[in-house]
């Protein structure tokens, strides 16, 4: 199955009847990618919930029960800044929010939302005194949007601040968005945010936010933005730059930021304080005697190593603040104004570097910081030179030797020795080189992907196969199959299939191997090839939905792709006519679709979803080398009467 795209939300009713007719080959709803469940129930305390970006904790975990997710409804309404309350009596939950009431009866069918009949296929029941109802119902009652992750398991609800609420910040829902000059998609692109960014707004016109982001005010689309909902206390809170002082002689005050160079957290105090401070393991506690603060702070930072948690309160007449660093993470403490401030500052580094070879000079580097990070390069012959603005160098050694045919060295200096660092990336080859470079993970992954220009394809000459996912990156699961190695055996057959039909053949990947997202149409751009078509198996929540289909991207605000429109929708309609003669299977249609593989891939491209593996059926063809076969064939069959030597 597909990684992550754009997501498009409907309203619950439109999504509840939509659900109804994919059972019968129709069109699915976000349900289409999510994984398959047995139709019993069964627990299900890996599934996470999510709102805006911020995680819910319950103490009595979802449920999955008839293909359905079932989610605490008192906790998640309560985050959402409703109020909840329950008629032991009638079985009745009732919870209001601005204008907004909802009501939902035990082992009912029919919740009403403002006295409007709201029909479930799952009702709500009682687990452990605890009410469970249908994820999308209750992220839909107030407004919010639902995402469900099959491959994470992870449920994101989306929800706008209530009329009422003076929105302060917001939130980047979508994988990467454009920072504009001016509220509208005429005026100038001047930057991107990444996917998670919070962002402190200064105003709003019409469906634009006006915002603060790197020191700049720019202009952000609303309807790629989540409002911050401030949670309950007991929960994480998202980031925000913060700038306070204390107000009394004995009283704390905190203030956090989050940006590109690092995590930074002071606390000042108004008279030098006796602090306490202890550092266990990856624990490091203040605590201040006799002091005060104005209120709790919880702040969840996610990194690439792992999360960051801070957590200040008042306990037994002592401020208590605790910092919880991801192993093996760097952090610096100082005191500064004679004891009066004291401060933690983690510095966005290094924290990996994986070497790949592909092709037959073929380089890929990865290089991964523990924030987000910005980037800068330039070439000079044989050497290309990659700024890292406000990272450190971290774990990357100096220098790193590889016994490559195109790879000389690949070095790191670090420029500074403060808080305002960064890191320079020299790669030099032993030949005249092609680069290219993209950033991924929320940009904390950088992509140097490079190749002898003299191993470089004649351009417009070669097919590249994607086998979806791979690695850590399992896809879609079946009951016992992993979306992953059908992939990657369908993708094979394809190639050795093209091959025999004289057609020169590369592959993103040809075996077990991580690929990142952004490096697979990065890679076909590099290679110059002619065509990129990625290989996938389906996936979804209602087990008894099989089928095929097929997807191309070619928007008409994309000028570059929309002039290839007639040849992307011809390469996805050839494939998809192709498999579902072969192999009969419900045909879902050659459908237009935003996904990272075809958007940004500069030549025509295509994704094949062969079959629904969470479909026992479907899971038992796939197995089959034979069907593979018949799926590998039809593919290249439609690739070559497309470029056509087959008619």
């Amino acid at each position: 199955m597909v990684g992550k795209g754009r997501v498009i939300v409907l309203s619950g009713m439109l999504c509840f009847l939509l659900t109804l007719m994919s059972v019968n080959g129709g069109i699915g709803c976000l349900e289409a990618s999510a994984s398959s469940t047995p139709s019993s129930q069964k627990a299900s305390s890996g599934v996470q919930v999510y709102i805006n970006g911020s995680l819910l904790t319950f103490d009595v975990p979802p449920i999955i029960e008839n293909g359905r997710t079932l989610v605490p409804l008192s906790a998640i309404f309560a985050a959402m800044g409703a109020t909840v309350s329950w008629d032991g009596g009638s079985q009745t939950v009732k919870a209001i929010r601005g204008g907004t009431m909802v009501e939902i009866k035990i082992g009912s069918l029919h919740p009403k939302v403002n006295n409007q009949d709201w029909p479930l296929d799952v009702p709500a029941r009682i687990v452990d005194n605890r009410t469970l109802a249908p994820v999308r119902f209750v992220g839909e009652a107030f407004g919010g949007q639902v995402n469900w992750d099959a491959a994470k398991q992870v449920v994101n609800i989306a929800i706008s601040a209530a009329a009422s609420q003076d929105i302060k910040a917001v939130k980047v829902v979508d994988d990467e968005i454009n920072l504009r000059s001016g509220p509208g998609t005429s005026y100038n692109k001047v930057g991107t945010a990444p996917h998670g960014q919070q962002l402190q707004v200064l105003a709003k016109t019409g469906d634009w936010y006006q915002v603060t982001y790197m020191g700049q005010s720019v202009w952000v689309a609303g309807w790629l933005v989540a409002p911050v909902v401030q949670l309950a206390s007991s929960q994480p809170q998202p980031s925000s730059p913060t700038a306070t002082t204390p107000t009394k002689e004995k009283e704390v005050a905190l203030n956090y930021r989050c940006d590109n160079d690092g995590i930074r957290l002071s606390m000042e105090c108004g008279s030098s304080p006796q602090v306490n401070v202890n550092e266990n393991g990856n624990i490091t506690t203040y605590r201040y005697p006799g002091f005060s603060i104005q209120e709790n702070k919880n702040y969840k930072e996610e990194t690439s190593s792992g999360d960051v948690l801070i957590q200040a309160s008042n306990q037994d007449n002592a401020v208590v603040v605790q910092i919880s660093v991801p192993g093996n993470v760097e952090h610096r403490r100082s005191v500064e104004d004679n004891g009066k401030k004291q401060a933690l500052f983690i510095p966005n580094a290094v924290v990996g570097v994986e070497r790949h070879s592909f092709g037959s000079s073929g380089e890929r580097l990865m290089i991964n910081t523990l924030l987000p990070a910005t980037y800068t390069n330039s070439q000079n012959g044989k050497v290309m030179t990659i700024n890292l603005s406000g990272v450190d160098q971290g774990k990357a050694q100096a220098k790193y030797l590889y016994n490559s045919l195109s790879l000389a060295t690949l070095c790191f200096a670090q420029n500074g020795n403060g808080t305002t660092n960064s890191t320079t990336i020299t790669v030099e080859t032993k030949e005249d080189a092609r680069y290219s470079i993209c950033q991924g993970e929320k940009k904390k992954m950088l992509y140097i992907l490079l190749m002898n220009t003299s191993d470089l394809p004649t351009p417009n000459t070669l097919v590249l196969l994607d086998p979806g996912h791979g690695g850590k990156e399992t896809g879609s699961m079946g009951q016992s199959l992993k979306e992953k190695d059908v992939n990657l055996a369908v993708a094979l057959k394809v190639g050795a299939a093209l091959k025999q039909k004289g057609i020169q053949v590369g592959y993103t990947r040809s075996d077990d191997t991580y690929v990142g997202l952004e490096e697979r149409p990065a890679m076909a751009n590099l290679l110059n090839a002619a065509l990129l078509v990625s290989v996938h198996h389906n996936s979804f929540e209602d087990s008894s939905v099989n089928g095929t289909e097929s997807f191309f991207y070619a928007p008409a605000a994309n000028p570059a792709l929309f002039a290839q429109k007639s040849q992307r929708e011809r390469l996805a309609t050839l494939i998809q006519q192709k498999l579902v003669s072969s192999l009969g299977l419900p045909d879902r249609g050659a459908k237009e679709k935003e996904l990272a593989v075809l958007r940004n891939s500069l030549m025509p491209s295509a994704l094949a979803e062969i079959v629904f593996i969470s479909n026992p059926e479907g899971e038992k063809l796939a197995q089959q080398e034979s069907f593979q076969t018949r799926a590998a064939a039809s593919i290249a069959e439609a690739i070559a009467q497309y470029i056509g030597i087959a008619k």
